[in-house]
Formats: structure tokens, sequence, C-alpha cells
């Protein structure tokens, strides 16, 4: 069913005024010019002679519109109803009502009242997202992201969601700030909104949606209004550390003789190293070396999986998972290792966690087990604590310990040793179980060029196979939170203003492993912040914990984000507990956006009924305008300036006001006319003003019976959209006021609208007849008398109505609700 609207409007007789066939007129105001042309005239009640015109404007509406018979809505006054049933954007103009009196004593009258219809569309569908990923996007690289659409009439926004596999709810990550200028006849606005987002790793198989919205969509979240998605984004990235777990494992990784044990391989990266793409680069890897420094051999596995079956004491060693990836031309590979020991229950061993980690600054233990077997002895400065030289593949000594009991701990004089002693104790060794112990250096406070590899010697002595060193490493790595930003610069020039850009820069060290930088705009007239942009995460190195980043973002910003305040967040993995915009950060000051003066709202106090005032009593007109600087600054520029006029062509005499309040007192008829608020203001050189008009009619309480008034209203309003759906929704009638110069009387209709059931009868056009000449001889005699009466009933000048109505539909083309709304006039000079 296509949207439809009803152009209505009343009319009320004076007593000695009568109305003809043809004399009801509706007409449209021609494009590109100031000039009307007829679209339809009606007949007063029972007479149904209503016809479009031949104009073009007509012949436009003629077969997507009905004339309905005007009726009786109360004594005296009537109503008339063009209804469209079809709305299209060329609709939208302005349209006069004409209603032409005919009285004996004063002559022919015509009154006028004008109107707007303002036509809205819905935002619609995004079109067709072009691909927008590269076969070959990695993390840390640009991704190009565009979508167009149509942002519908108001024109509203595009706006860019990420939605991550492991996240619930969707990212805001940019919205389009261009507003088309809104042009009189056009419904579509297409807008075309292009990101560049630099995608980490964990945006591998993400999919971002384009969402589109204007004020005519409600009742949904933002990112399910009008969408297209794209499909999921492939992110290459590098291979992480592999993770190994055993089946089954047994306590200290010790298998008996015999047994057998599985040994599972995994590692993210992707491609991932379990593909079955190009298996000569992304794959696992299995090596094996018995003591640290053989050669190691590499093992039969299948895709990361080591069955080790039988196993011997010669099966004993450090087994070592690399896995593998590549693309764009290069190649990765991390490694992992685990210790098996094979033998009896009572098989000496020594164990200690793959990796250790350490908060920066905190204290750490940094400890291995070792077990001595039955026949095994182990004597003091042969449990020794070692680490990796920096820059080599060898391991220097730190420190000795001695057997439980013995106390003899000490550091040696090595550089990793001189490092540690003055921020490290060695605890004696303490047992932990049946011939198993603990061996513990305690480091105090840890410092970042502590991260290294450390490895764990015990030497045991056997009387019948000889000494035999067991080894075990672990790395240590260094953690540190993300700290406070540094000072955020004074990034904000004093006469930024909208559709503009400015820049903002945020410095901080985002910690180990290193984080990202986040920038959150926080409006006030939002309850939550805005995640406008977020740093791409950058690769840790070791020894290194403190990583300094500049972040940078160039918002376009809108009068929206006047007094707005932006927020720089900094966050890694120790951060938790509290939302990101509240983990370490700093902000701007509140943000002042200059933008021109917008149309400004009148309300009048008391506010009677059709603005009509008795004599000697008092009205207040407040005008606001929204615009910064604020035209209620009153500084000569920035201002409020009331007009008044009686009639349409007079000049504009100017007013006393207080900051916009017009204050009239002791109303008097020669105070009915139209009064203009005018505001202004100015930034950057430039100036602005915007205009309201508003009606007052002044009467005399003792002669109100004897006015004649017109007028008209709309009781059902639509909206355009493509799809031209409609449904009608009732809302109390807004009335314009026209009025003859005759006074309002009892008369009925019958006596004063002359009709004619079977069309124009010959008596009814030999009464026309008269009546014209009874016209001219009128105008020709009396026209200085006539003259003369009409500037004297004040109550009989016609209402310049500045009365627009707009129709606002829901996303299913169903009117959800009409607005009557003042004729504006906006300027820029």
């Amino acid at each position: 069913m296509a949207a439809s609207v009803d152009l209505t409007f009343n009319y009320t007789l004076g007593p000695d005024d009568s109305i003809y066939d043809g004399f009801i007129v509706l007409q449209a105001k021609k494009t590109g010019t100031s000039d009307y042309e007829n679209v339809a005239t009606f007949s007063p009640p029972g007479s149904g002679n209503n016809f479009f015109t031949t104009t073009e404007s007509a012949m436009i509406l003629k077969d997507r519109s009905e004339l309905m018979n005007v009726t009786a809505l109360g004594l005296d006054t009537f109503c008339v109803v063009m209804r469209v049933l079809d709305v299209r954007c060329s609709d939208e103009k302005e349209y006069r009502f004409s209603v032409s009196f005919l009285n004996s004593n004063t002559g022919p009258q015509t009154k006028t009242a004008f109107t707007n219809l303002y036509v809205k569309a819905p935002a619609e569908h995004p079109y067709d997202i072009p691909d927008p990923v590269s076969r070959h996007i990695e993390e840390n690289m640009i991704l190009t992201l565009t979508c167009n659409a149509n942002v519908g009439k108001p024109p509203g926004k595009i706006k860019w969601w990420r939605y991550r596999d492991q996240i619930d709810a969707p990212v805001l990550m940019a919205e389009s700030s261009e507003i088309p200028a809104v042009q009189p006849g056009v419904c579509v606005y297409n807008v075309t909104f292009s990101i560049q987002p630099v995608v980490t790793r964990d945006d591998d198989q993400s999919v971002w949606r384009c969402s589109v919205d204007n004020e005519l969509l409600a009742g949904s979240p933002d990112q399910d209004k009008p969408n297209l998605e794209t499909a999921k984004i492939n992110v290459f990235y590098k291979v992480g550390i592999p993770k190994i777990t055993k089946t089954p494992d047994t306590p200290n990784s010790q298998y008996s003789v015999g047994s057998s044990v599985t040994l599972t391989c995994k590692a993210e990266g992707n491609p991932s190293p379990s593909t079955n793409i190009d298996k000569n680069i992304n794959k696992y890897v299995w090596t094996f070396k018995a003591n640290p420094g053989d050669n190691a051999t590499e093992l039969s596995s299948n895709n990361g999986v080591l069955s080790l079956n039988n196993l011997q004491k010669t099966d004993t060693g450090t087994y070592t998972c690399t896995a593998f990836n590549g693309f764009n031309g290069k190649t990765f590979n991390s490694s992992y290792k685990e210790q098996l020991q094979i033998g009896g229950s009572f098989e000496s061993l020594v164990e200690v966690s793959a990796i250790t980690t350490a908060r920066l600054s905190a204290s750490v233990d940094l400890s291995f087990n070792y077990t001595v077997g039955p026949s095994d002895s182990v004597y003091s400065g042969f449990i020794v604590w070692q680490a990796k030289k920096s820059g080599t593949s060898g391991f220097e000594n730190i420190a000795t310990f001695s057997p439980s009991g013995g106390g003899n701990n000490s550091f040696t004089t090595t550089e990793s040793a001189m490092n540690l002693k003055n921020r490290a104790e060695l605890l004696n060794i303490t047992p932990i179980g049946f011939n198993s112990f603990r061996a513990v250096m305690r480091v105090l406070k840890v410092h970042c060029l502590d991260e290294k590899e450390y490895q764990s010697s015990v030497t045991f002595f056997n009387l019948n196979t000889g000494p035999q060193t067991i080894t075990a490493v672990t790395y240590l790595t260094v953690q540190a939170p993300a700290e406070q930003p540094y000072d955020i610069p004074d990034q904000v020039p004093s006469n930024i203003e909208e559709s503009t850009n400015f820049t903002l820069s945020c410095t901080a060290n985002v910690g180990k492993p290193p984080g990202n930088i986040k920038w959150w705009r926080y409006r006030d007239q939002a309850d939550a912040p805005v995640l406008v942009a977020e740093s791409s995460e950058i690769p840790a190195q070791p020894g290194v914990c403190v990583y300094n980043v500049t972040f940078s973002i160039q918002p376009v910003v809108t009068k929206d984000d006047d007094q707005s305040v932006w927020r720089c967040s900094v966050d890694n993995e120790l951060l938790a507990g509290s939302p990101d915009q509240d983990k370490p950060n700093q902000e701007t000051a509140r943000i002042n956006v200059f933008y021109k003066v917008g149309v400004p709202n009148i309300t009048k106090y008391p506010n009677v009924l059709n603005s009509q005032y008795s004599v000697a009593h008092s009205v207040n007109l407040t005008c606001v305008a929204q615009g910064n600087p604020s035209p209620s600054t009153n500084n000569g520029i920035n201002r409020y300036v009331w007009t008044f006029k009686t009639n349409p062509g007079d000049i504009e005499t100017e007013l006393s006001s207080t900051n916009g309040v017009l204050s009239l007192n002791n109303l008097q008829e020669t105070d009915t006319g139209t009064y203009t608020c005018t505001a202004f203001n100015g930034f950057n050189g430039k100036y602005f003003n915007s205009s309201i008009n508003e009606e007052l009619y002044v009467v005399n309480t003792t002669t109100t019976s004897s006015l004649t008034t017109a007028e008209w209203s709309t009781e059902n309003s639509v909206i355009h959209d493509q799809k031209e759906e409609v449904t009608t929704t009732a809302i109390p009638n807004t009335t314009t006021h026209f009025a003859s110069s005759a006074g309002t009387a009892g008369n009925s209709d019958t006596k004063r609208q002359k009709t004619n059931d079977d069309g124009l009868s010959m008596g009814a056009i030999v009464v026309l007849m008269v009546n014209i000449l009874i016209i001219v001889t009128v105008i020709l005699v009396m026209l200085k008398v006539w003259y003369t009466k009409l500037q004297q009933a004040p109550a009989s000048r016609v209402e310049k109505t500045t009365s627009d109505f707009s129709v606002f539909m829901d996303e299913n083309n169903k009117p959800l609700s009409f607005h009557r709304n003042p004729m504006i006039m906006t300027n820029q000079y």
C-alpha cells in the first residue's frame, strides 16, 4: 500500500459572505520560481464539483490523488481535503490554499494560507560492499573497507562495526561525519564511507559490518539497522610458542621402561602448522637429544603428535617440538622442549617448569626439583643454577648449592651472577618427598635484564655407572603492566569548527607484553563512551620491558562534539578488573566546537489557542537557538533580533528585546502581525543567521463574533520511501487561520453557499453573471471605502502562516508521528 497524506484546510464563513463553485482553490509553487499554479478547485458542500486543473503540478498529482467532497465541521466551518495516495519526493514543495469570499457590502476578498510539505525517507540497506580483503593481508597491515548507502532524508550516518569470534558484542569502529546538504524534492542521499583499520591476529576470522541509520529508524540497536557485512577476514600471523601435552601425564615426566607416551604439540598461527596447505612450510617437527651437547635427531611424527612406545632408558632426554608456518614469502618457527626420564621409580632426574613468569620489580622464585636414585649420590657444588650468556648459546654458572643440611650455597663471579647477587638470595635445599629435593634462587626485585633462559644442572655420582649430569631448562619471562599515559599535548586549536578535523596524540608505555592505546569519545548527551580507534599491537623483544608508543588520530568533529572530552587509555594483559576506558588514562579538556546557529524555537507565554490574544493583554515571546557561540552571548555579533511587520509587504520594524525575550504588554489590535526572531552568531571571520516567524492576532473581545476564519489542517501524515508503504496515524488538528472581513454569525451554509446538485443549472449561471456584475460595480464605485474598511479590520487580515508539516515512518514504512513545524528562514552572509 502506497504512502498517503491528506492536505487539509478548514474555512469559516462570515454572516454576509458567500462562496461559489471553483473559488476554493489549492495551489502549488512552481519549481524554480516564486509563482503558484492551480492544482485543484473545490465546490461548497452538496455540489461535488471538484476537479483538477490542467497545470503541470495538477497533472503530476491527478492520477495518484483524489479530491474529497467539502464537509461541514461545525457551525459555518468546513473542511477541504486533497488526498495524495502515493507520496513522491517531487511533492515536496510549498502549497497555498485560497478561498474567495463574496460579500455584497465589501466586495470580493481572497484569503490565502501557506504550508510546506516535507517528505522524509528512512535510510536504506547498503549497496554491495566491495571485496576489501587482500588474499595476502597479515597482522599489522592496513585494511581498506568501503560502504555505499542511501542515508535517507534527513540524511543519517554510516557506521562500521567489528565482530570478533571471541567477543560477544560488536565494537563501533567509526561513523561517517559527512552530512549531505538537504535539497527540496530529493529523497536519496548516497554516501560513501571508508575506513582503514590496522588489523591484528585477533582480527583473524572477524566480520566487519556497515550499518546505516537516520532519525526515522528506531526500535533496534544501531548495529542491527539496515546493514551489510564482509565475509570472514583471513589475517595471516606468525606461529606462536607451542604447547605440549603428555598422555599419560606422569609426575616428574618419569616413565617406566617398556611403557608408552604420546606427546601432542599445538601452536597458534595462520596458516596453522597443522594445515594441509603447503606441508613443506606449515608443519610440526619433533627432535630429540639425550644430552645438551648432542646433535638433535629428527623423529617421525604425525601432524604434531609424537608416539613413543616401548620406552627404554636410552629414550631419556630432551624432546623439542618446533612449529613452522609461512606466508607472503616469509617463514617463521617457534619451539618448546619437554624433558622425559625413562627408568625405575627411583631413577635420578631433574625437573623445572619450562616457562617461569615474573612481574617487573616484584619477586620470583627460580626453583627446580631433583630426585636421587637409589645408587646415586650428590655432593656440594654439583647442584647448579646457570644463565644463558647474552648473544651466545652457552650457559654460565650463577650459583651452586649443597645437598640438604649442607648450607654451603654461594654465588659465582660470572657477569650473570654479579647482576643478581645483590638482589637475590639462595635458599637452603629442602626435601619435598622421598629422595626428592628442591633448590630455590629467590630474586627479590626482578629487572628486565633478568629475562633469559636458565638451566638447572645436577651431577649424580654412581659407583657402577660413574657421574651423570642431568639438566633442565626454563625461560624467565618478565612482564610489566601498561602505565599512565604521559601528558596529552594541547592539540585542540581554539578556532576549531564543525566538519573540520583535529589531531589527538597520546604517548604511553604499553607495558610487556605490549598492549595498545585506545581513544574514547565522551559526549555530554551520551551515557557511554565510544571507542574511536585503537593502536595495533607490537612484538615483544627479550630484555625489553618499556614500549613507548605514540598513537594519533584525526577525527572530524561535528556540532555534537562540542564540549566533548577525548580520553586516551592504555591496556595490556596484566591490567584487569575494570572497563578498558577506565584503565590508566589521560583525557583532554572539554573541546569547544564552533557551529553556525540553527533554526530558532519560539515559545509563547501565555500560549493561547490560535495565537489570538485579547486587547490589553500581555504575552512574552522567548526565542532560543542552538549555536556556538550562542546568540545569547549578546556581544554585537552573537545576538537575537526581533522585528515586526503588519502586512507581508511592509518594512520590518526592529523591536526592543532582552536576550531573545520579547515582552508585549497592553496589546492593541494594531499589534496584529508577523513577529520574526533572527538569531545571529559568528566565528573565524564568518557570520550566520537563522530566522523564524510567529503570527499574533490581537482582537477586541467585544467584536470577535464578527470574525470569519478559514483554516487548514492535516490529520494524517506519511513519509515517502522507495518501498512506498504506508499506514495512517491520527493526530490532533493543526490549524492556520485566514479570515474574511465580515463577522461570524449563525447563518446556515445553505443560506450562503450556493450549490448545484446536478452541476451548473441555467439559474445558477444567471445568478453567477449577476453577481459578477455586482462585483465589478462595487470594485469601481466603492474601492476607497472598501480599502478603508479593510485597514480598520485587523481580524480580516490574512494570517501569514508559517506552518509546515512532516511525516515520520518507521523501518516498515509505517507512520510513527506527525509534526507541525514553523517555516524556517536560514541565511549565511
